[in-house]
């Protein structure tokens, strides 16, 4: 975010968790809530911000099979940032080291998945562990043909 150059570096670095965690918001409520905190702290950025389409830079508004963990650009930066010694070199010599460096990684990741118990890895298995215990106060409620109603406590 440009706007942020004239910020303090603490409330640049407030601001910018803000604005992650903003697009990483699965849900709308939870969207309105996070946009809420960054007006609250700078409502030049959050202008600016939501100003742009919410539809094309949230998790929030995605169709629910999009959601995940991972935002594209964090996999753009991550590839980028894993190539910056190559980028120097004529272009033959930095294709080669972006091979050689993709196809170790890729042999890397077999062995690591090959070493699971499950048929996922074990981030996974921890998060969704997490998620359990986090879910056994909850009471499911039966609404009748539409659905069923979920709320938070044994009572």
């Amino acid at each position: 975010m440009s706007y942020q150059i004239g910020l303090p570096r603490r409330k640049q670095r407030h601001v910018n968790l803000l604005f992650w965690k903003t697009v990483k918001s699965t849900t709308k409520r939870e969207w309105e809530q996070n946009k809420k905190y960054l007006y609250k702290i700078d409502e030049g950025v959050s202008k600016e911000l939501f100003s742009k389409n919410s539809k094309a830079w949230t998790k929030a508004f995605q169709r629910l099979h999009l959601v995940s963990d991972i935002v594209d650009n964090n996999l753009r930066e991550a590839f980028n940032s894993s190539i910056m010694k190559s980028i120097f070199k004529s272009i033959i010599t930095m294709l080669e080291e972006i091979k050689v460096k993709m196809m170790t990684k890729i042999v890397d990741k077999r062995k690591q998945c090959s070493l699971w118990k499950y048929n996922y890895c074990s981030l996974i298995k921890k998060k969704f562990d997490d998620n359990k215990k986090k879910c056994v106060d909850w009471k499911m409620i039966w609404n009748g043909e539409n659905g069923c109603e979920v709320k938070k406590g044994r009572k």
